[in-house]
This record gives C-alpha cells, structure tokens and sequence, in this order.
C-alpha cells in the first residue's frame, strides 16, 4: 500500500506531460546580457514611447549592428533601471526570427504589444551579449490603471467576488446596476499583496520577480438569477472599463452551461517569448472567447497549471490580460496544479514546478469560495475570508479546495497538490462537503483536480510522484468517497491529453460508476506517452488537438462535449441517478 509520508523523493521531479518542461526552457544562453557597451551606430527607435493603457502596441525599428550574429536579441524589461546583467526580461526576441536578412544588414523591425506592470519599461538591442543601443524609456499615463478584473462564485447564492490590481488605491470598489452606465449599487474592496520575502526560491525570488501592486476583492451582492449587470472596478485615480455579467443561477430547474480545461498557459500575441510558451493556448483562448461571447455561460473551470509562471511574475500579468474578455464576463474558477504549489519543503510533493512561488500568488490572485461557506452567512464569509487572507502574501487558505454550486450541479474542487491522505484535512472535507450534497437540489456532482486518478501514461517511476504513482495514490484514499456519493464526473489535468473513460471505479467498468476526463489539452504541449495496449477503462484518446469541455447540465440530464477546433470530438450523456 502506497503512503504519501513514506514515499521518498530522491530526485527532484520533472514534470513529465511528455515534453518535459523546466524552468531550463527559459533558454538563459539566448536572453543573457553580460553588461554594457553602447556602440554610437546602433540604435533602436520607437514609434512611441507613451501609452495610454495596458495591452498597446509599439512598433520598434532598430540598426547600425556593425557584427550581426544569429544570437543577437531585442530584450524588454521593466523598470528602465532594472538590472540587466541579473534579471529576467519581461519578453525577448531573437533579431532573426523578428526579421528577414537580419544577419546581412543588420537591421530590422517589428511590433511588440506591452502590459501595465506599474512601472516604466526599456528595450534594449543585445550583440554577443552586451547592450549596445537602448531605446527611450517607454511609459503609461496611468501606472495606477485598475486591470486583470476578474469574476468569481461564492457559496452565497447571490453573491459574486470580483478581484482586481492596481498600483496603489486609497478606496478601491466596484459601482454596478442594470443599465449600462447607471450604477446603482456600489461595495467597499478588500486589499492585499505579497513580497519578495513570501517567494521560497528562485527564480521567483530574484531573477523572476516583478512587484504585483495590490490585490483588491470586493463582493457583489443581491444579485438576481440571469439578471445582466453592468459594472465598473477602480477608485478616483482611475476606472476600468465597463463590463457585464449574469447573476448566477440558483434554481435546480435551471439548465446551466460550463466550460472547463486544464494546462493552459500563454502564448504572447506577438513574436516574443517568456521563460515557455504553450502554443495552443491562443487557439483556445480564441473559440472559447467566441463561445462565451456569443452565448450565455454560468463559469469557466480551470484545472491546474494556469498561467505557466513559475517563478516569472511577469507572466502573471499577462495571462490576466489572456483571460480578461472571458474573466470579466463569466465567473473563472480554480484549483491548483503543481506549476503553481510544488517547491522544495513545501505541502508533500517535493519539486521546484513552481519556480518557488509556492502556492503565493496563486492564493493571493484568486479568491475562491470559503470551505465551510454553506453553513455561514454572507457576513460572516467576507469577515472570515479577511481574517484568512491577512497571512503571508495574503494567503487564502480556501484557495486550496473548495465546493460551490450552480444550478442543478454541484462543483467540488480538490487540490492533488497537497495532502489527501486518511485523516488528512482534505480527504475529511472533501467526505463532509459529499455527505451534505442535496441531490434533489443538485442532482449532478462534478469533480476537478489537477493530476488525474485515472490516466493512460507510461510515465510510471516509483518514489518520484509519477503520473501512475498519484492516480495510485488517488484511487487508495480519494475515490472511495466519490465512488460512495455517486459522484458523476471528474475532470482532471496534468497529462496534456483528451481521455476518457468508461464509468469505473476500482479499475473496473461498472453501471454505477464514474467517468473520468483528462483534459490537459488547454494549451502546453501536447503529451504522447500513452501506452501500446490502452487499459481497459479508456474508451477515447486524443492527442492531436487542443480543446476545452463544454458541459450542458439540466435537472435530467448532464451532456460533456469534448470541443477541439470548434467541433465536438467526443460526447456522452448521462441521465441523473436520483430523479
């Protein structure tokens, strides 16, 4: 029998999704800057050098490299004091993939769309390692720009959580109302950060961080089921720009309408690079977009591995800016994976997935429902979610797991990052949160973690938290209880596939099974490691495609669709147990 406490780490873990990523993807070599010496014939000019709000694009011209070498890059980084010799730049671009017969004139140009850090950025030309011409500084006219909105369910049925930065704020809130550009309702936002201090290790600790202002969270409360309401985030220094959301539903009788996937990441819409890129998250990002735009959806379900950060903090900042359409339209609910917890001594999977930000922003970023939410009132939520979040980097300890429901399904998040072993905290909530499901009112349970309890992988080493080795580990003390609650589906990351199985449990189809998903297929590289003779639960691979799950979920019924390019690849239907 395989115990969490007696599994001992003896090599740091890789990630293995096949295509094993690290932080060594960073490409250190190709970004490295050894110092300065500005030669009088380079230069680098802008179109620009101040804009006016996040997400701008600035075209660039640069020339006069009297030796081009195919090594030689174009850096942005901010502030335009930092230190380039020891830290990571924002984004950075080889000369010869930005443009054609660099290496023979030694010139070229390109657009380069820049995010609101709250500070000013640089560019720089870099020649065999050494900054040899520099732009001007480049500002914002308001570093104070409220940005990265983004929406969340709480256990309150009329409530939602909206959560936002800015550089600073002296009264930071949220005006909504029903009427585009009335607001007649208006709630007092909460505040917190997080330092470098917080940081467990590099590189979010040195060459990766980047200050990411303050946090505010506000709740917007009374809300009225499928009622449009129009909102705007901010304080006197500044205003977001208008957005709009539905009141979540609340009624069993209502048909509601998900999308969820895991490993998504970002891919810059230029044609610069960070630390990784996942190269279908735009496409992704794209169709799910248009969905939501085009009809009504109640969340969004993100499964682990989020941003890709790790470490970079940068990178944070501009996947809010990725998510915003959707975020500040639809309610955007996590759990963690092991690019945003795992680090060296910390929870009991030892590895440094994380690039040592350790669980922090990822628990400072989001705010999701409090644990025991159901059984407290709204006022009682926003004191205690005060107090939980007045720790280190603004902890929020219900970040980790959590439940919440919308409309006929109930939602149950878990973290495969930390313990779920027997007694542990975990395993006793995620049993109580499953023995007081009220099946009458919540008909459909749906489950979601990051590393799957049931996958097909080769990827399988003892004593080194292996795909097989945690889907072990989940079947011994996790899936008793979702097996014993009749737990409909769960949908589970990690593995950058699209797989399902039969409805099992114990290794075994059976009528009153689960059935599991991976959907690991959000955007990070896709995994090909599957074995020669599938196991006999899975009944449909894909691991060709990106894609996302759209779940249609009445009182009767509950249909997953697995959508890749816009069309669905896989679909099933299951009819509801208790009606």
């Amino acid at each position: 029998m395989l115990s969490l406490n007696n599994i001992i780490v003896s090599i740091i873990l890789v990630c293995m999704c096949v295509s094993a990523h690290s932080l060594d993807l960073y490409d250190s070599d190709s970004r490295r800057i050894d110092g300065i010496k500005l030669i009088s014939s380079a230069y680098i000019t802008l179109n620009t050098s101040t804009l006016t709000g996040s997400g701008q694009w600035i075209s660039i011209e640069w020339g006069g490299v009297p030796n081009p070498d195919d090594k030689d890059t174009i850096q942005v980084f901010a502030p335009s004091n930092a230190n380039f010799t020891s830290h990571a730049p924002v984004k950075y671009a080889k000369c010869s993939d930005l443009t054609t017969k660099y290496d023979k004139t030694g010139s070229g140009g390109a657009d380069v769309i820049l995010y609101n850090l709250r500070m000013d950025h640089i560019i720089v030309l870099v020649n065999e390692h050494y900054i040899i011409a520099m732009s001007d500084p480049i500002s914002f006219t308001n570093y104070n720009e409220p940005l990265q909105g983004h929406l969340s369910l709480t256990q309150a049925p009329s409530v939602m959580t909206l959560t936002w930065t800015s550089l600073h704020s002296s009264s930071p809130s949220v005006q909504w109302g029903e009427k585009s550009g009335q607001y007649t309702e208006q709630a007092q936002a909460t505040t917190n950060t997080y330092t470098q201090e917080d940081m467990c290790g590099s590189p979010a600790s040195d060459i990766g961080w980047y200050n990411p202002g303050l946090i505010h969270s506000a709740y917007l409360s009374n809300l009225v089921p499928n009622q449009e309401y129009f909102y705007v985030y901010g304080d006197s220094d500044g205003w977001s720009d208008e957005f709009s959301f539905l009141g979540p539903k609340t009624e069993s009788s209502t048909s509601v309408h998900l999308i969820a996937y895991g490993d998504m990441g970002r891919q810059e819409p230029d044609s610069f690079k960070e630390h990784e890129i996942e190269p279908g998250s735009e496409d992704t990002m794209q169709h799910v977009t248009q969905a939501i735009l085009s009809s009504p959806y109640d969340a969004i379900l993100h499964i682990g591995d989020i941003s890709y950060a790790s470490g970079f903090g940068s990178e944070w900042d501009a996947f809010f800016a990725q998510i915003m359409p959707m975020a500040t339209k639809v309610p955007y609910m996590v759990c963690p994976g092991n690019h945003e917890f795992n680090s060296p001594d910390a929870f009991w999977i030892n590895a440094t997935d994380s690039g040592g930000e350790c669980g922090v922003p990822y628990r400072s970023r989001f705010n999701m429902p409090l644990h025991s939410m159901a059984e407290i009132g709204h006022q009682q939520q926003q004191q205690q979610q005060q107090q939980q979040g007045a720790g280190a980097g603004g902890f929020n300890a219900s970040n980790n797991w959590y439940s919440v429901n919308i409309g006929p399904i109930h939602v149950l998040m878990i973290n495969t990052e930390e313990y779920f072993e027997t007694e542990s905290p975990q395993l006793q909530f995620i049993e109580e949160d499953l023995s007081h499901v009220n099946r009458s009112e919540t008909p459909f349970i749906l489950v979601g973690g990051h590393r799957p309890m049931y996958v097909d992988s080769r990827y399988d080493i003892p004593s080194n938290f292996s795909d097989q080795q945690v889907a072990e580990l989940l079947r011994e003390y996790v899936e008793p209880s979702l097996y014993k609650y009749k737990v409909d589906v769960a949908i589970w990351g990690h593995h950058h596939s699209y797989q399902r199985t039969c409805q099992v449990y114990n290794q075994q189809c059976v009528e009153d099974g689960i059935v599991h998903m991976v959907i690991g297929t959000g955007g990070h590289s896709l995994s090909h490691n599957l074995e020669e003779i599938p196991p006999s639960w899975i009944k449909f691979t894909d691991v060709k495609d990106y894609g996302y799950l759209q779940i249609d979920v009445t009182e009767k019924t509950m249909t997953v669709s697995y959508m890749a390019e816009k069309t669905a690849k896989d679909s099933f239907t299951l009819d509801c147990k208790f009606c």
